[in-house]
């Protein structure tokens, strides 16, 4: 389960002390402005949110996905439209709403998505699925927390932590996952952020409190990112 409101405030203030000029935070900035005027994925901004998520992201060295192997941004622009039906379908799904896992269509969508996002990073491995549709995972979870926000990184460092061991599949020596593992985990999660809701709500405190400038997937990632200097 997610940590105590006391530990996530405490995780997150670390963060924020030692991290004050954020490139996810910037990216966020942005998408709320482009989603705002329409979608970051329409015609009017899918160009200028594959250079965003180019330069913040997949070429950042601080995201540690650059050395993997990543495509020109023409072909980041082309991945991108190749999810906008899927994105436009969980583009309003937060996590501990429990849609994720009652309705089909939001978990067929997650799982499309994380399908075509293949090749998005990983290239120097050739990211594409083997036959039973396992494929890389950080550059996929990283990319949908740029653009949804409702899911961690899953880097190694958050994988190692024993506190999320109980989610499913997941392992830190395991790197490549299929799209309705991908899912699975998503659905636990989902579970995690509506009972951490239930707990607190008698002080009137959501999950989604704790950083209100950011979205779901990148508080919880922060606070398993930084949970080993606890």
């Amino acid at each position: 389960m997610l940590p105590s409101i006391e530990i996530c405030q405490k995780r997150i203030s670390a963060f924020n002390s030692a991290y004050p000029n954020s490139t996810f935070d910037e990216f966020w900035a942005y998408k709320r402005k482009a989603d705002s005027e329409g979608s970051m994925l329409d015609s009017a901004h899918l160009k200028q949110t594959a250079l965003q998520l180019d330069a913040k992201l997949l070429r950042h060295p601080k995201w540690g996905l650059w050395w993997t192997g990543v495509p020109p941004v023409e072909e980041i622009e082309r991945i991108l439209k190749n999810i906008d039906h899927e994105f436009e379908t969980i583009r309003g799904v937060a996590l501990g709403q429990g849609r994720i896992a009652h309705d089909k269509r939001i978990a067929d969508a997650i799982s499309g998505i994380y399908a075509k996002l293949c090749g998005m990073s990983h290239r120097r491995w050739d990211d594409a699925p083997d036959a039973k549709g396992v494929s890389y995972l950080v550059g996929k979870a990283k990319v949908l927390m740029f653009i949804w926000g409702q899911t961690p990184g899953f880097d190694s460092r958050l994988r190692s932590s024993p506190s999320l061991w109980s989610l499913p599949h997941l392992w830190v020596e395991k790197n490549r996952y299929t799209p309705w593992e991908f899912c699975d985990i998503l659905k636990v999660l989902d579970q995690w952020v509506a009972a951490w809701n239930e707990q607190y709500s008698q002080q009137g405190v959501a999950f989604q409190d704790l950083s209100l400038d950011r979205p779901i997937g990148r508080i919880i990632d922060i606070i398993y990112w930084v949970e080993s200097d606890d």
